[in-house]
């Protein structure tokens, strides 16, 4: 039953979203497609900064995970974030601590402040889906990237 639900809710936000939005590397290496069903992410477009209605506290976001052969590089965000693997499977690393097996169901919940980087293992890559929430943009940070993380 559940995993119906949450085949479904992947379908939906797919079709609900109004494009696909190609996310890459710092070294422009492809590595997910985002689909904003929800509402448009905040960020920056053709100069002009697009933020979030001031009613709306948070946003979400769909993400499917197709890295070719290497994962992301350390960073953080400028808000605080929750993931929530809805299908797949998904490596995170901190610079300071273990790599934990993310699978279906896990949720981890970040601020600002924690560095982290993702990978997908062999054979999971496109088949990875993950939920994003996170918070309104509240301050400038500069997003910092280290050492890239094989996968």
């Amino acid at each position: 039953m559940l995993v119906r639900a949450r085949n479904a809710f992947i379908i939906w936000a797919k079709r609900r979203a109004p494009e696909r939005v190609r996310i890459h590397t710092r070294g422009q290496e492809f590595i997910l497609s985002r689909f904003e069903f929800f509402y448009p992410d905040e960020r920056t477009v053709g100069g002009v900064r697009r933020n979030l209605p001031w009613w709306l506290p948070f946003n979400a976001l769909l993400h499917c995970w197709d890295p070719k052969d290497t994962g992301e590089e350390f960073h953080n965000h400028r808000r605080w974030s929750i993931t929530i693997v809805l299908r797949g499977k998904i490596i995170e690393r901190s610079p300071n601590g273990p790599p934990k097996y993310l699978v279906p169901g896990s949720i981890v919940f970040r601020t600002t402040k924690v560095f982290h980087a993702f990978s997908v293992p062999k054979g999971y890559s496109g088949k990875t889906w993950t939920l994003f929430i996170c918070g309104r943009i509240r301050r400038e940070l500069k997003r910092t990237h280290f050492r890239r993380v094989p996968n």
